[in-house]
């Protein structure tokens, strides 16, 4: 019999409703700002910052979240998305999430990589890191399922430089064919690539196997050099129940995952 799949706390984080930024910041009330527009070569999407209670006299990181297929995460934006900004803001990181700019059948970032990514990385380095005064090298990223994919066929085989400090993985991140632009020997050495994936989400009930994903995508990074892969396979978790709060949590603190 399979174990029953651990839950990822059902919460809701408005916690911007709640009063003012204990910080003064350069942001909209408390800190967040949702739904703004961004435009790049005629391509259109948008994207969230949260930032209650940043301290700019301190170092700033910040922390991209890619939403998994269908974009639920971006569109419910008080629910495990502002929970993931809340403990990235208690590390003193702005959170960005952007919602792909896909226009077709359902939202992924992964079906049009090309597009997807020039409009990302213009945001990133036309509106985000400028705005701030940050630059790609205060980067933490996040993937979840089809944003995972993003990151291990989009970003780190053409554009590894935009992530400055470290990736992970969840549920999800596939080897590439190849590597388009061959990484430098600093990324290789220092770049921290995380997979986390529960040891039930391997595509037993028909659909993707994010396990077998990870697997080979981990594979692939440590055996083009990367010498920072860390793998994480939890027992009793499945596709939704990979608790991504703790996750981030731990990267933040720079601590090995943990999901005992």
């Amino acid at each position: 019999m399979l174990p029953t799949p651990k839950q990822e706390p059902d919460v809701q984080c408005s916690w911007w409703e709640k009063g003012a930024a204990s910080v003064a910041s350069p942001f909209g009330a408390n800190g967040v700002e949702l739904g703004k527009n961004f435009t790049s070569n005629g391509v259109r999407g948008n994207y969230h910052v949260f930032a209650e209670g940043i301290d700019f006299s301190r170092p700033v990181r910040v922390v991209v979240r890619l939403h998994g297929d269908g974009a639920r995460e971006y569109d419910v934006a008080d629910g495990l998305t502002a929970c993931l900004a809340d403990q990235a803001n208690r590390h003193n990181a702005i959170n960005v999430v952007p919602k792909s700019p896909d226009t077709v059948g359902s939202v992924t970032w992964w079906e049009d990589i090309p597009r997807n990514r020039e409009w990302l990385g213009a945001l990133l380095q036309q509106e985000i890191y400028p705005r701030f005064g940050l630059s790609a090298q205060d980067s933490v990223w996040m993937g979840y399922s089809g944003g995972a994919e993003m990151i291990t066929y989009g970003i780190l085989p053409r554009n590894s430089e935009w992530i400055g400090q470290s990736a992970t993985m969840v549920g999800g991140g596939g080897a590439p064919h190849e590597v388009a632009v061959q990484p430098s020997a600093a990324q290789r050495e220092n770049l921290e690539l995380a997979w986390v994936v529960g040891l039930n989400d391997d595509g037993r009930d028909g659909t993707f196997n994010a396990l077998g994903n990870a697997r080979a995508g981990a594979e692939f990074y440590r055996s083009i050099g990367f010498a920072r892969v860390q793998e994480a396979y939890p027992a009793g978790y499945d596709h939704v129940s990979v608790p991504q709060i703790k996750i981030l949590d731990q990267r933040l603190s720079g601590e090995a995952i943990s999901l005992g």
